[in-house]
């Protein structure tokens, strides 16, 4: 009797003792889950978020890839849209830098201070504006700068490229350019144009690429790219000259004429904004570090001209 009484007590102490380890290695459990929750959070909270211009996209993209090399890590994610797309993305506080191939209008202005954006914008590279045929255009080699307007405008009477001059080909000009919010787009409209209507037959396209292919595959076509894009494809196209008021001949695409405003008034400056409130990550830190160290390098390795 009193030897089942002590198996009894202890079966019970086991039993006991079993729930006791249970219990703690369940409390651990909850530990670890909310631990790793918490640095889930702490990880996706150091992600560095840049969209917006696709012009300035590779010289943001290798400044992420140097600076993870450098450090042996970072969590940056670089996105190529518009400026457009971009700015109403950092208005809402979904990304950290905003990258624009044109300043932030008023609007833009108006409504990160209405959503207490606060932000700090920096000049980071020129790019050119690249008038563009087919390389077996073999009739028309400059052009001059009012000219240039005359083409592009809305209602223009240049249909033809005999409309152009006479000894050219009977042939319809076929015109392309970038979607409308894209930094280049406006940046045309607003230089050469003086912020009039782009002419409304013109095809208009998502990415500079398609641009390229459609060029590269009519000969009568025209149309109008960044000078990275323009200097990586010169083998397929040809880019017209331009004659200004200053010039006595045409003047071709180089950084050094784009430079000195010699490839008439066809330079744009590339910005980049930056939240000020995301400027706590140590992502942003270091991305910034190392960006400014060797920000003429990096805008020269994507093509791009130095800012003085």
């Amino acid at each position: 009797m009193s030897k089942n009484i002590n198996m009894k007590k202890l079966f019970i102490l086991v039993v006991i003792l079993f729930l006791i380890l249970f219990v703690l290695s369940f409390n651990k459990n909850e530990e670890n889950i909310k631990n790793t929750k918490e640095n889930m959070v702490k990880n996706n909270d150091e992600i560095l978020y840049i969209d917006g211009s696709a012009a300035v996209y590779p010289i943001m993209e290798l400044t992420k890839k140097l600076v993870k090399a450098k450090y042996l890590k970072g969590n940056s994610i670089v996105s190529s849209n518009n400026t457009s797309i971009g700015m109403e993305k950092f208005i809402e506080g979904k990304i950290d830098i905003c990258t624009a191939s044109r300043l932030i209008n008023e609007k833009e202005m108006n409504l990160c201070k209405e959503n207490k954006i606060m932000y700090e914008e920096y000049k980071i590279a020129y790019d050119g504006i690249v008038i563009i045929v087919n390389k077996n255009n073999k009739w028309i080699y400059e052009i001059e700068e009012e000219d240039l307007s005359l083409l592009w405008k809305n209602n223009s009477r240049i249909k033809k490229w005999t409309d152009v001059e006479e000894k050219f080909p009977n042939k319809k000009m076929i015109f392309y350019t970038k979607e409308k919010t894209s930094g280049i787009y406006e940046c045309f409209k607003n230089q050469i144009l003086n912020d009039n209507p782009i002419r409304s037959d013109i095809n208009i396209v998502k990415d500079e690429k398609i641009i390229i292919e459609k060029i590269v595959n009519n000969k009568y076509a025209i149309g109008f790219l960044s000078y990275p894009q323009y200097s990586e494809n010169k083998d397929d196209l040809r880019a017209i000259k331009i004659i200004s008021e200053n010039t006595i001949k045409g003047v071709s695409p180089t950084k050094e004429t784009i430079k000195d405003d010699s490839y008439y008034n066809l330079k744009r400056p590339l910005y980049i904004y930056v939240n000020k409130e995301s400027k706590r990550k140590s992502q942003m830190k270091a991305f910034l570090e190392y960006f400014f160290e060797n920000e003429d390098k990096l805008v020269e390795l994507s093509g791009y001209i130095p800012v003085d």
